[in-house]
């Protein structure tokens, strides 16, 4: 069994890389060929640790895997199908937060409004930093907007990016990012809404990426087509679970409302039936996804 190390994972895969990766693990999704662990999570011990497991089988790799999850240290193991042998331990650390935030940019590509979307980003930690470094590559925007609690964090990520890649800058406030946005994507550890639904333009995707709660249950309810990548997950933590909880929105609801983001992978959403449908997404990442790029990462080693 192979093992790498966090600092050998780090910039292994390009943005298109991993882009072509998610894309493939979406698909896989919708047509069967990736099944999650049943359940989906062994959660093991919960605050502060949060100690879990989830697996899922990617039947087109060849291969099965689990994350094996902390607030510290996570790390992927991975075995071979055909033999049952573990192939490969890796360090996940660096590769979670790029899997996530590129995940994002790969489905507001997908669901964009617009082919040079102007995009407002909420927060800048490092999945956002990954996130607007995808935006950048895969979504041709004409421009995006950087809100963060604090100034510093966002000249960070502006600077990480860099003017080169696409015209990014830092907006005074989140209601001024968002205000004309086609593209409000937000991932932040807020635990209220911090997007008034009226700042919200007709026609425009909701990407909603935080642990806790961003958007409030009239976004979710005005919005004529919504998505999800894990539901069990997204009703366990995330905007939806907070309806839930809240009492806002049944979860019968959402079940019957929402659709997987692999039937969108799949080719299979017909679209925007009119410009002013606007479109509200649950993306926190699959841990199929942190197989399969892991698994790439194993092959490209070997190469």
């Amino acid at each position: 069994m192979r093992m790498i190390t966090a600092a050998k994972t780090i910039d292994a895969l390009s943005i298109a890389e991993a882009a072509s990766v998610i894309a493939q693990v979406y698909a896989g999704l919708a047509a069967g060929h990736v099944v999650a662990s049943s359940p989906s999570a062994m959660r093991i011990a919960g605050p502060p640790h949060r100690i879990q497991v989830k697996g899922a089988v990617l039947q087109d790799l060849g291969i099965a895997g689990a994350r094996l999850s902390s607030l510290r240290d996570p790390r992927l193991i991975l075995w071979d199908l055909e033999t049952g042998s573990p192939i490969l331990l890796l360090e996940e650390s660096w590769l979670y937060t790029f899997r996530t935030g590129i995940s994002g940019a790969v489905v507001a590509r997908w669901l964009s409004p617009n082919p040079n979307p102007r995009i407002a980003l909420i927060g800048a930690g490092k999945i956002a930093t990954h996130m607007a470094r995808g935006f950048a590559e895969l979504c041709n925007p004409s421009s995006i907007l950087v809100a963060s609690r604090t100034a510093q964090s966002a000249e960070r990520l502006v600077s990480a990016v860099g003017s080169k890649a696409c015209d990014i800058a830092i907006a005074p406030s989140i209601e001024d990012a968002v205000r004309g946005a086609d593209i409000i994507a937000t991932i932040t550890t807020a635990s209220a809404p911090l997007v008034d639904p009226s700042w919200i333009k007709p026609g425009a995707l909701v990407l909603s990426m935080g642990g806790v709660q961003e958007f409030s249950p009239q976004t979710f309810q005005a919005a004529t087509h919504r998505f999800v990548d894990d539901l069990d997950y997204a009703l366990y933590q995330g905007d939806l679970a907070s309806f839930v909880k809240a009492g806002a929105v049944a979860e019968s609801d959402i079940r019957g409302t929402i659709v997987s983001i692999g039937e969108v992978a799949a080719g299979r959403w017909q679209g925007r039936a009119a410009p002013s449908e606007t479109v509200y997404a649950v993306i926190q990442g699959l841990t199929a996804l942190d197989l399969g790029l892991a698994y790439r990462i194993y092959r490209n080693s070997a190469d």
